[in-house]
C-alpha cells in the first residue's frame, strides 16, 4: 500500500471540496436520545451563488442562516454513490463554512457521519447561547454513531437531528443555533437546512474495507509524521501513527468511486490535542 500525502481533493463529479478547521471531538460516557414532537416541519434555505473574481477558481456560496450571513467555500463534494441523483437532501461533505460579519459572529464547523457538514453558528445577542451544551449534544451523536458502527452497522443509523437542538442558549452574550450543508433541486442547488432535515434515500451499495496512509499537513511541528487509517462499511474508526503503535481519535468516512479509488474526508486530533482535517481522492493500493 502506497503513502499518499495530503492533496486536493480530485474532483467527484467535476467536483472537489476544501475545509477550514474542525474541533476537537470528545467522546461521550452515554448517547442520551433529545425529546422528539410527534409533528415536525423542516425546511432550508437556498445559498447564492455569486460571481468569481478575476482569477478566482473556486464557487463562493452566500446566505442568511438565523440572521447570520454564512459563506461556503467549493467546489463541494458529496456520496455519489449514496446518492447519484439530484434530491433535496443530500448530505455536502468537505465545505467550508465561516461568516464575515463582525466580531461577535463566528462559525464552528464539524464533518459529521451520515448527515455531512453540519455546524454551529453563534452571534452576539441580549440572550446566550451555550457551546458546552451543543458540544455535549453532538458528544451524544458520536457515541451512538460509534455504538451503529459496532454493532456491524446494523439497521437505522442515527442521525445527528435526532440528538443536537436547532439553537441554544442560557446567558446574554450569545446565541448558538445548528445547520447543516444540503444539495437542492431549487436555486444553486446548495442550501442550509435546519440540523433534522430528513436525509433522502440511499442506493444500496457495498463499500469495500480498506487501509490508507496519511502525511501531516504542518509539516514544520511534525515532520515526517504519518498516520495509517483503517476503514470498514464507509467509516474509518482506528488510526495509529505509522510505524508505532500510538493511537490518534479520528473522525472520517470514506466511500469507494470504483476503479480502485476512494475518496476519504476527515478530522484527525494529535496526541497533543490540535487537529486538522483532510478530503482527498487516492488508488490506496
Amino acid at each position: 500500500m502506497k503513502k499518499t500525502t495530503i492533496i486536493a481533493l480530485a474532483m467527484l463529479l467535476g467536483l472537489s471540496a476544501c475545509k477550514k478547521d474542525a474541533s476537537t471531538i470528545n467522546q461521550a460516557p452515554s448517547a442520551q436520545v433529545k425529546a422528539r414532537s410527534l409533528v415536525v416541519s423542516h425546511n432550508y434555505v437556498d445559498l447564492t451563488l455569486m460571481p468569481r473574481a478575476a482569477g478566482q477558481n473556486y464557487d463562493t456560496y452566500q446566505g442568511v442562516w438565523q440572521g447570520l450571513q454564512v459563506t461556503v467555500l467549493g467546489p463541494l463534494s458529496w456520496n455519489i454513490q449514496q446518492y447519484p441523483t439530484l434530491v433535496n437532501g443530500v448530505p455536502l461533505v468537505g465545505a467550508s463554512v465561516s461568516t464575515s460579519i463582525g466580531s461577535d459572529s463566528y462559525i464552528s464547523e464539524q464533518n459529521s457521519g451520515p448527515d455531512g457538514n453540519v455546524f454551529a453558528g453563534s452571534e452576539g445577542v441580549l440572550e446566550g447561547g451555550n457551546y458546552a451544551q451543543f458540544q455535549a449534544s453532538l458528544d451524544n451523536y458520536y457515541q451512538a454513531l460509534d455504538n451503529y458502527f459496532d454493532a456491524n452497522a446494523s439497521g437505522t443509523p442515527p442521525l445527528i437531528g435526532d440528538y443536537v437542538n436547532t439553537s441554544y442558549s442560557s446567558v446574554p452574550g450569545f446565541v448558538v443555533f445548528t445547520g447543516k450543508l444540503i444539495r437542492v433541486t431549487t436555486g444553486s442547488n446548495v442550501a442550509i437546512a435546519d440540523i433534522g432535515y430528513p436525509l433522502p434515500t440511499a442506493s444500496t451499495t457495498t463499500i469495500p474495507s480498506t487501509n490508507f496512509y496519511i502525511s501531516d499537513p504542518d509539516q514544520v511541528h511534525y515532520a515526517s509524521v504519518n498516520y495509517a487509517l483503517y476503514g470498514s462499511n464507509g467509516v474509518c474508526k482506528n488510526a495509529t501513527i505509522e510505524n508505532s503503535s500510538t493511537v490518534v481519535v479520528i473522525s472520517a468516512s470514506y466511500t469507494y468511486l470504483g476503479n480502485g479509488i476512494f475518496q476519504f474526508w476527515g478530522t484527525i486530533i494529535r496526541t497533543d490535542g490540535t487537529s486538522f482535517s483532510f478530503n482527498i481522492t487516492d488508488n490506496p493500493s
